[in-house]
Formats: structure tokens, sequence, C-alpha cells
């Protein structure tokens, strides 16, 4: 059962609110919303706010292209609102990778990012408070489909990008594999 910290008044915001790392609301609601504070957004549980960054987090490395940890956490955190530097040296260390380098996208470096994050905006004495369960339970919520399609366009462009590097393809020949990809992965997502 994920944890509900909604009527917990003694408890950090982000907990409070089953927003752990503090997502702001966005036309429409995310889903799980159930309301907010004025700023932040209030899930029915830790779960669904766990849903609602990973959704932020794949959303921004494929549609806004934060392929590294510092383009994200500037991207999610700031400078004109927080200590950005200090937040991207705190996620990098607990994920134990390079904040420069393409970020990997497994399960594990990933929820090794949302843990640095939570640290980060939880504190370290709260973020336990979020559970591995709830972890798993917002990737389970996280649409397989959308899941598996972010994944996988990820590591396919990733792993294209290597192998058939732009300065020797062209950008022609890098919009034809993409563009191959792309169907590939839309005939794979509808099954």
């Amino acid at each position: 059962m994920p944890s509900d910290y909604r009527n917990r008044p003694d408890l950090v915001r982000g907990l409070r609110n089953n927003n752990p790392t503090n997502i702001v609301p966005v036309s429409g609601g995310w889903q799980g919303q159930v309301g907010d504070d004025g700023t932040f957004a209030i899930f029915r549980d830790m779960s669904w706010g766990v849903r609602a960054w990973l959704s932020n987090f794949y959303s921004s490395y494929n549609t806004h292209g934060t392929t590294t940890l510092s383009q994200y956490i500037t991207r999610f955190a700031p400078p004109s609102e927080n200590d950005t530097a200090s937040y991207i040296n705190e996620v990098a260390t607990y994920a134990g990778i390079d904040p420069n380098a393409p970020m990997p996208l497994d399960q594990a470096t990933v929820t090794n990012i949302l843990r640095g994050q939570l640290n980060v905006e939880l504190g370290e004495s709260n973020s336990s408070m979020v559970t591995d369960d709830d972890i798993a339970a917002g990737f389970a919520l996280l649409d397989n489909k959308l899941s598996s399609f972010f994944s996988a366009s990820a590591i396919k462009v990733s792993s294209l990008m290597q192998q058939y590097p732009l300065e020797v393809y062209g950008t022609a020949g890098m919009l034809l594999i993409g563009g191959g990809l792309l169907i590939y992965l839309i005939k794979r997502r509808k099954k």
C-alpha cells in the first residue's frame, strides 16, 4: 500500500502533499492529483507523486533534450529559484554518475537520481519516508506503454547516435534513421 501523508501537518511540505519532489501543477492536472497548495500539486498517495516525477523526468529527457544530469537539474530546479550547482552535485554524488555525461536511463539509475533529489527536496532525514514500495508503485503507475515507449526511444536514440555519428552520416541521414525508429516504436506501442 503506497504511503499517504496528507493528514500529517508535522511533516515537510513534499511529504504532506505526497509530492516528494515538489512538482508544480500543470494545465489539466497530473494523473492522481487531488488538488494543490497554491504552489505545488497534491497527490492522492505517494506513488502518484513519484509517477508525476517520472513523467516529468522522461518528458524532460525526450522532449526537451536534457540528456545530462546537469541539464536536467538546471531545468527542474533553475538557478533563479535554487542553488542549482549544489543540487546537481548532491544528486550526482548520490546517483554515482557524471553530471555532464549522458544519463543512463535504466530503472536503477533513474531511481538513484530520484533518491538524490529526495535528499535535496525533503532533507536526508525525511527522504526515507518515500519507500521503495512507493517508488516501485510509481513506476507501475506510469503507463506501461508510455514508459516502454520513452525508455525504448531514449535507449535506441542513444545507441543509434553512438553507431551512426552525426558528423559521419549528416543531418539527413540521422533524420531518416530517426523517422524509421519513430515508425517502429509507434507500431510497437500499438501492440
